[in-house]
């Protein structure tokens, strides 16, 4: 049964799911099964509460979800948890939105001719296994490729562990934990697990939005917030300013693609002013040639004119950012996975992980005790960090994927060169998705099984911020239709295969439950029953006591559900310290003096397409949404379409008034877009946003901005580069 906007408002009293009483949003938006259909309008609107964690971005905040009769219709942040503490931003509003879509797939579909046809479980797994029992069969693992997108670490555990029986070592898994991990290692064996914000008395932040998409916004909010309160700066360098970069500080615009020669620049400036821990480098880096080598290296390339042409901040700039950092006692230097989309990407990385060890690494550390799953950042964060490289280039050049297994992961709309991927995809003999919609990737699959929505399945999001900590994510209502969890299928087609031998656990559920297990058996942490401890709790932790008051595995088990999750606020804690594994080979090779792919251009020549990416999608996950469309263009007041953010100065120039509809050329096409006036925007460049133009998930008829980039990308983690694309503007002709 299909309901439209303004029958479901008056079923559920005008608040449900956060929406707002505009009718703007055409046809049906919400879906529920027949059978639901005399509860839905009849029921007696008993109200019930059920604790989990939103999964619409890494945030992992544990949420309480309000429903009407078994209907979820609201969430609301849970008090108790120390990632959110009750706070809850719009993709949390909404987290049940997406059980009701009316183009969520309702059962397994296999395409006949060309067109997607329901078919049972049972004969899709058969399908399914068949195909896998031939690639095994024939020993074509070296041509079987799994790519996924998951913020939960047990699930890459489960994924590795899935290929690793399989005998393949071809899974790509799209992780912003550990995408933002992977730069510390290359250069390391290890990558911090915090930054300990009251000791650090200086940041200095390379892209990151910390309060929009980061690992923890809501954290980070809270944590910037006390930040700045006690007195202490934050520099943002960034192409835009966006709300969380001015909630954070200070602003200094920086060109796209230019933090490896910005980050060099500012060692340039330790090495004049003699403002680094000179003990501490030459203990990390123990290639004395290399250290060297590295000095001259950045005293001879990255002077601060040199680093000035190539940022665009004028070297006195540079000098003074340098010194401010120089002289502080515990700099922090951070970035996340956002660095990785441009061309320089890995090497900007690498050049902050440099700039912080010169100054000794110390507001970073490290957990002493072995949090569940702690080291899986370190196992796997460089494997999984490169494999979509190798999956790329396997698909596009070689022609090298028989099979291809894809988790909710829609790596076709996230990549500029769309037509290419699409192209190579239509001649892979067999693929299947998991994906609970036909988006712009699952419509070239030949299966699909679809997984469950976030609110009918088990799971638990793993954090490391000033403590170790999971959250819980647990069934809030049994599954609508016909859908699988996908952690199920593959433990079952190991079973299926015989490859199950000694593997913990009959499903996905008994996996989660058996790593809980571990936590349990640590005797370490406590359940989120209070926010913080208290100093009694701290004294008896410090004598030895056990702060667990639960007897078994069971009771500690629902005691989980009951509140949202674990953490350990008293875990011991250490400085991070590792040894960096640079050579002067390194110095030559990874540290070289980049220049961006757009550069050089002379004025005039076009300007700089900007994409940037807003906190209400995450990684094109926003279609799935209408409420989420719909609000996404609030602030600048367009509603389903694209708009372009432009200094109102260049906008002169070109004869554009605010509000005009113009038009956007790329050496890939045209699109169109509302002009906006922003003096914030950098005069030689256009911002468009990222996130609207989905063409197989409805709600979004605008054009995806990606699909006109330059295909330029990170070379090691094929991240696309977001802001090397010239760009010619002129005003619509009516």
């Amino acid at each position: 049964m299909e309901i439209y906007r303004r029958d479901f408002l008056k079923l559920l009293g005008g608040t449900a799911l956060g929406l707002v009483a505009a009718d703007s949003l055409k046809g049906p938006i919400f879906k529920v099964l027949d059978s639901k259909k005399s509860i839905l309008y009849t029921g007696p609107k008993l109200e019930t509460w059920k604790v989990t964690t939103c999964a619409r971005c890494p945030g992992g905040c544990s949420i309480n979800i309000r429903l009407i009769d078994g209907f979820p219709v609201q969430a609301f942040g849970n008090q108790l948890s120390p990632v959110n503490k009750g706070g809850i931003c719009a993709m949390g509003i909404v987290a049940a939105e997406s059980l009701y879509h009316p183009k969520r797939l309702t059962s397994p579909v296999k395409r006949v001719n060309g067109v997607f046809k329901p078919i049972s479980y049972e004969e899709a797994f058969d399908t399914l296994a068949a195909e896998l029992g031939s690639v095994l069969a024939t020993k074509k693992q070296e041509k079987l490729f799994f790519v996924a997108q998951t913020e939960s670490k047990l699930m890459v555990s489960l994924l590795h562990e899935f290929m690793g029986r399989l005998g393949s070592q071809n899974l790509a898994v799209d992780n912003f934990s550990y995408n933002s991990a992977f730069p510390y290692l290359e250069l390391a064996d290890s990558a911090p697990d915090f930054i300990d914000f009251d000791a650090c008395d200086f940041i200095l932040n390379f892209s990151s939005d910390l309060t929009g998409i980061s690992e923890s916004p809501l954290y980070f909010t809270r944590k910037i917030h006390e930040f700045k309160s006690s007195g202490k700066k934050v520099i943002s360098l960034q192409p835009k300013l966006t709300p969380g970069v001015a909630f954070a500080g200070d602003w200094v615009p920086i060109n796209p693609a230019s933090y490896n020669a910005m980050a060099m620049g500012i060692l340039y400036v330790l090495l004049q002013y003699d403002l680094y821990d000179k003990h501490f480098i030459e203990g990390t880096i123990d290639n004395l040639d290399a250290l060297e080598a590295l000095k001259k290296h950045i005293t001879d390339q990255y002077t601060p004119d040199k680093v000035s042409a190539v940022t665009g901040i004028p070297a006195r700039k540079i000098i003074d950012i340098g010194r401010s950092f120089g002289l502080s006692q515990k700099p922090a230097a951070i970035f996340d996975e956002s660095i990785l989309y441009n061309s320089t990407g890995t090497e900007g990385a690498l050049s902050i992980v440099l700039l912080n060890a010169f100054k000794g690494f110390k507001p970073f550390g490290r957990f002493n005790a072995t949090a569940p799953l702690a080291a899986e950042k370190d196992k796997y964060g460089k494997a999984l960090s490169t494999k979509f490289a190798t999956f790329r280039r396997r698909l596009l050049r070689e022609k090298q994927v028989e099979m291809l297994m894809i988790y909710n992961s829609n790596f076709v709309f996230n990549s500029p060169d769309q037509h290419e991927i699409v192209t190579a995809m239509e001649s892979i003999p067999f693929i299947v998705s998991f994906s609970p919609f036909i988006d712009e990737t699952t419509t070239y699959a030949h299966l699909v099984i679809p997984d469950h929505d976030p609110l009918e399945k088990a799971d638990a999001i793993l954090h490391n911020i000033d403590s170790p900590l999971l959250s819980i994510q647990q069934p809030v209502v049994k599954p609508f239709y016909n859908t699988v969890d996908t952690g199920d299928v593959l433990i079952a087609l190991l079973k299926k295969a015989g490859l199950a031998q000694g593997f913990q656990g009959e499903n996905y559920e008994a996996y989660l439950n058996e790593m809980l297990m571990s936590v349990y058996n640590g005797g370490e942490g406590m359940v989120m029953s209070q926010p913080k401890t208290t100093v009694i709790e701290e004294v008896f932790k410090k004598s030895g006591w056990e702060l667990v008051p639960y007897t078994n595995f069971k009771e500690f088990r629902e005691r989980l559900s009951d509140h949202g999750g674990w953490w350990d606020p008293l875990v011991k804690k250490s400085e991070y310290a590792p040894k960096l594994r640079i050579s002067p080979e390194t110095v030559e090779k990874r540290l070289t003096f980049s220049i961006p792919k757009y550069f050089p251009h002379e004025k005039g020549s076009g300007l700089i397409l900007n994409i940037f990416r807003k906190g209400l999608d995450y990684k094109g996950n926003m279609g799935t949404s209408p409420v989420l469309v719909e609000q996404f263009g609030i602030s600048q007041d367009v509603y389903y379409e694209l708009w372009a953010e432009i200094n109102p100065a260049t906008a002169r120039r070109l004869s554009v008034s605010d509000g005009d509809r113009i038009v956007i050329k790329t050496s890939k096409g045209k699109f169109k877009a509302t002009a906006r006036y922003n003096p914030a925007v950098m005069p030689d460049a256009i911002d468009v946003p990222f996130g609207l133009g989905h063409t197989d998930e409805g709600n979004s008829p605008a054009d995806n901005p990606l699909a006109f980039a330059n295909n330029i990308f990170d070379e090691l983690t094929s991240k696309p580069a977001l802001s090397e694309t010239l760009a010619e503007v002129e005003k619509e002709r009516s």
